[in-house]
């Protein structure tokens, strides 16, 4: 805990001298106080051992970066539950025992922007996996099996012509097709993406003990969703005959089985907005849920936007305040709630009106937030050892049960 609480306070401080104050930040700093935690600050130490480990240490840095600037990833795909070919780029690890960044794009947009690719080298750099894939009926991802796809009822009311009679031949779709209240359904391939990291957990390629959301614009709300679902699903797959074949807030987990929810170590949103098809009540809902609500302290999140970007900035702020309820001690109905330890911020970019992935690759200084918030927090995750997950396929998301879809 007194390790935890120490690099919580190196990482205020990171990030406060990597951008304007945020929530939580109303107090001006003491003048004849010298800030505490900056790394160009700190006392030089002559110690030599320390010394030695911090040359280890830039060596390895070094490494790293050579690793990952000629790295190309190798490309991938996986099937979600409901018979979707995703396609993406894997990224492995210079150690592969470490944990994984797996990436979202906004929503009619797709990680094989540039932003998206340094990006992933910038987690490379840093000593992680990296995954980023397109979303269904986005980029490379169109292929569907018809048989698994279009007898699901959200895939064939909310996509154009799903209803029609020769829909059973119909094995492409791309993202113009789809209605506004489908795009909720876009978890189930986060849950896809996820299934395909925790069979290269079992190959012992990657370690999913700890995995980091780094998402942009809408994808904050299905990363929401998909935090939440994975309070509801069994960590690793059950030994039984028949074993769980859904994931859903009115399922409760099989008797002895963890929730893989405390897996999801951390998670970044890039200038976030709210789709409209998941109401703020919704996210409200996923996140104080009995089930769910370990979330607010379990995973810690960074909420960056332009502070010129009024949309962006005023949900950063519902997301921080009335969704997480970072600073409220009790719910409304009373009950109590453990306030988190200072793991989760907003930082503004000031007098910028970027978004979403705009804020990304244009001198912002939100690369070096996002490292720094990665190195730090992963930290505290050191010791969390890889362990088999015996998943051989994703599970279901039962949306519905989430109150979206409708």
């Amino acid at each position: 805990m007194l390790l935890r609480y120490r690099s919580t306070l190196l990482l205020f401080a990171l990030l406060i001298g990597a951008a304007g104050t945020g929530a939580g930040q109303d107090k001006k700093d003491d003048p004849k106080k010298k800030p505490e935690g900056k790394l160009e600050e700190m006392k030089k130490d002559d110690d030599p051992k320390k010394d030695a480990a911090k040359k280890a240490d830039e060596s390895t840095a070094k490494r790293l970066q050579d690793y990952a600037k000629d790295a190309t990833g190798e490309e991938i795909s996986f099937k979600s539950a409901d018979g979707v070919k995703l396609v993406g780029v894997f990224y492995k690890a210079m150690d592969g025992s470490k944990p994984v960044v797996l990436m979202l794009h906004d929503y009619k947009a797709s990680t094989t922007d540039a932003a998206w690719v340094d990006a992933a080298k910038l987690c490379l750099a840093k000593g992680f996996n990296v995954l980023r894939f397109d979303f269904r009926g986005h980029g490379k991802s169109t292929e569907v099996i018809p048989g698994d796809f279009w007898i699901r009822p959200e895939n064939s009311r909310l996509i154009t012509g799903g209803t029609s009679p020769n829909v059973s031949a119909k094995t492409k779709i791309k993202v113009t097709e789809f209605k506004t209240n489908y795009f909720p359904m876009l978890v189930q391939d986060i849950a896809a993406a996820r299934n395909y990291l925790d069979q290269q957990n079992d190959s012992g390629i990657l370690n999913t003990s700890t995995v980091y959301l780094l998402g942009s614009g809408d994808a904050a709300g299905l990363g929401f969703l998909y935090m939440a679902s994975e309070w509801s699903r069994e960590r690793q797959k059950p030994n039984l005959p028949v074993p769980p074949q859904y994931v859903s807030l009115r399922r409760p987990l099989f008797p002895a089985s963890e929730p893989a929810g405390p897996d999801i170590g951390g998670a970044i949103w890039l200038g976030p907005t709210r789709n409209p098809s998941i109401s703020l009540q919704d996210l409200k809902s996923w996140c104080i849920n009995p089930a769910t609500i370990e979330l607010r302290t379990q995973t810690r999140m960074l909420f960056v936007h332009g502070e010129k970007d009024a949309k962006s900035t005023t949900f950063s702020k519902q997301l921080y305040g009335d969704v997480l309820l970072i600073d409220k001690k009790s719910l409304p109905n009373g009950t109590s709630l453990v306030k988190p330890d200072f793991t989760t911020f907003i930082r503004g970019i000031k007098d910028s009106t970027a978004s979403g992935n705009k804020l990304l690759g244009n001198a912002l200084g939100t690369e070096k937030m996002i490292g720094d918030f990665l190195s730090e927090i992963d930290k505290d995750r050191s010791s969390k050892t890889r362990k088999n997950r015996d998943w051989d396929k994703p599970l279901w998301i039962n949306v519905s049960d989430y109150g979206v879809c409708h």
